[in-house]
């Protein structure tokens, strides 16, 4: 059987469990039983699909693969008619169907990668829609992409409504046991570990001095057709989109970070006057920081000591406020903006703020509200509070110059 490519014509009987296969240009019929046929010359993933078809005895259509010539080839499984325990059909051979299938898969991913690339610069909110195309293409569950950080996190994901998440345990289980790191594409199927994973596709990423920086995983794939060179092309093409991303949240990140310290810039805190949501909020605390005596710390022991001492204030400041906004608002001046804090709390924080700081003092004035919630009349209140007592620092410390502002 299938010496040749042609097409295919078969009777099934399924008292006798006997299938009788002829060849279109060919007058010879030969006679297996079913498992024998399906055993030899079926492809392993289509058994199952194959023997539930033709053992169903109604008229339908399914695409398998066939082995033939030790090469692996589609085929198109036609039931024509079915009576008294005896079916007909044929196997068309759909080969070139499917490479041209297969040509537009390869073109409509290139789309979903190169829509997204044009995207990117102006459109990082974007990257979701781009893991969510390509889940929906795949038609899988999830896909979702590992970096390799010192823990190794899941950096972005797709969150369709079949989404599940896969926690920092189960993703070392994954790194260890199933995912490939020779630099291939690589398929798992059942994940015992994690039983909502059926099946697993990994594309290894790779930066642009070709060392790995992760894995992109695709989770409970249902396409029947990827070609392998659509598998390679991929993980090429993902590694570019992923170095895209990462590159442009690096440049995100310094319009709204500042670079010494880590803590957002003004220029983030304007951003979030310009958005803030006061109606959401059922109380707000606002605390302005200003370092004492920068000035003459500089002059004294240098800019570079004088932005350790920066760094040492917004490093407390992060310890205390880490889920709160702290932004660096000058030179020496920090604002951090408490959404919906108890008021004891905001004023325990303050507290435990300014007694771990070490080597520095700060003058710190806040304001608090419960109503009439106000951001900019909130900060001139506790700015006036700060330079009251920015004052009484200096009046206790007259060897220390004053700020020019």
């Amino acid at each position: 059987m299938m010496e040749s490519l042609d097409d295919v014509y078969f009777k099934y009987d399924i008292k006798n469990n006997l299938l009788y296969i002829i060849e279109v240009f060919s007058s010879i019929s030969k006679q297996y039983k079913l498992e024998d046929y399906i055993g030899k010359f079926i492809y392993d993933k289509d058994k199952g699909k194959f023997y539930n078809s033709l053992v169903s005895f109604k008229k339908t259509e399914i695409k398998f693969r066939m082995i033939t010539n030790d090469d692996v080839c589609w085929f198109k499984l036609i039931i024509s008619n079915c009576q008294n325990e005896i079916c007909w059909g044929s196997f068309k051979n759909i080969n070139r169907e499917i490479e041209l299938e297969a040509e537009n898969e390869i073109l409509r991913i290139m789309n979903i990668i190169q829509n997204y690339m044009l995207k990117v610069p102006n459109q990082m909110e974007k990257s979701n829609d781009f893991f969510n195309n390509l889940a929906n293409f795949f038609e899988a569950d999830q896909i979702f992409v590992a970096l390799n950080t010192p823990d190794l996190e899941i950096k972005y994901s797709s969150d369709l409504k079949n989404s599940f998440t896969i926690n920092q345990k189960q993703l070392r289980i994954l790194e260890e046991k199933y995912l490939e790191k020779s630099g291939l594409v690589h398929r798992n199927n059942n994940i015992p570990e994690i039983p909502e994973i059926k099946s697993l596709i990994d594309f290894p990423l790779y930066d642009q001095n070709n060392q790995n920086m992760g894995f992109l995983c695709v989770v409970n794939i249902k396409k029947e057709i990827i070609p392998e060179n659509m598998l390679d092309f991929l993980s090429t093409s993902i590694s570019n989109v992923i170095q895209i991303i990462i590159h442009h949240e690096e440049l995100e990140k310094q319009g709204v970070y500042d670079l010494l310290t880590e803590v957002k810039n003004r220029n983030a805190y304007e951003e979030y006057l310009k958005n803030a949501r006061i109606n959401n909020l059922k109380n707000l605390g606002i605390i302005v920081v200003d370092i004492n005596g920068l000035k003459s710390y500089n002059d004294t022991f240098g800019h570079r000591a004088g932005d350790k001492l920066i760094q040492n204030v917004a490093a407390t400041l992060s310890q205390f406020f880490k889920s709160h906004n702290i932004y660096r608002y000058g030179g020496d001046e920090f604002v951090i903006i408490c959404e919906n804090i108890n008021e004891d709390d905001f004023k325990d924080k303050i507290n435990l703020f300014q007694t771990n700081l070490q080597n520095v003092t700060v003058s710190l004035g806040y304001s608090y509200r419960i109503n009439n919630i106000e951001v900019k009349e909130m900060q001139d209140e506790a700015d006036e509070l700060m330079y009251l007592n920015k004052q009484d620092f200096y009046k206790k410390h007259p060897e220390c110059p004053k700020r020019k502002n």
